[in-house]
């Protein structure tokens, strides 16, 4: 049996009915969807949810400046002197490479210090003598605002690098005009 609903008498049309179904429906479905306020303390949290301490500490924006990977050469372990680690630092006494000591890591892209002082990862492009570290977790200014750019040459054994731009970042304080050493 199909119960119908006589709308006759009313001074509502059949046709009105549709036509603001048709238009208020959509609003009512929005704002009953709206009103259903649930504690967030009842649902669960997802396995991928963005905290305020995640975004704290998100990695850095992605971002490359033109160059390559690092050529052969430079590849490996860099010390440098514990000497140019006290001047830049002030190490402990007495001296010595347990005491104070900073070494540089260059991979194929990224690189990483290690030593007395707290590591420090990033990437890194080359450019025929031209060396840029970017994307360094500890600094602060990130995409080419945050770019060391620097020559690098090998002489005597030694890996010097020289600034070509005021690096915005704490590195810059152990690679500027620094020469590094293969660790044996």
């Amino acid at each position: 049996m199909e119960t119908r609903t006589d709308l006759r008498g009313s001074g509502v049309s059949g046709r009105m009915v549709a036509v603001l179904i048709a238009v208020l429906g959509p609003f009512a479905f929005l704002a009953s969807s709206c009103d259903q306020s649930t504690s967030s303390a009842k649902l669960p949290t997802p396995a991928n949810a963005t905290t305020p301490a995640a975004v704290a500490t998100a990695p850095p924006v992605a971002y490359a400046p033109p160059g390559g990977p690092v050529p052969a050469q430079l590849l490996g372990v860099w010390l440098l002197p514990t000497a140019s680690v006290n001047a830049t630092i002030g190490c402990q006494a007495p001296l010595s490479v347990a005491t104070c000591r900073l070494s540089l890591n260059l991979t194929g892209t990224g690189y990483s210090f290690a030593g007395t002082l707290p590591s420090g990862p990033g990437e890194v492009v080359v450019n025929n003598t031209e060396i840029d570290f970017f994307n360094a977790s500890q600094c602060t200014s990130q995409g080419p605002a945050g770019v060391g750019r620097y020559t690098w040459n090998l002489a005597s054994g030694g890996l010097h690098l020289a600034p070509l731009n005021s690096d915005p970042c704490g590195r810059s304080t152990y690679l500027m005009n620094e020469t590094f050493y293969r660790k044996l």
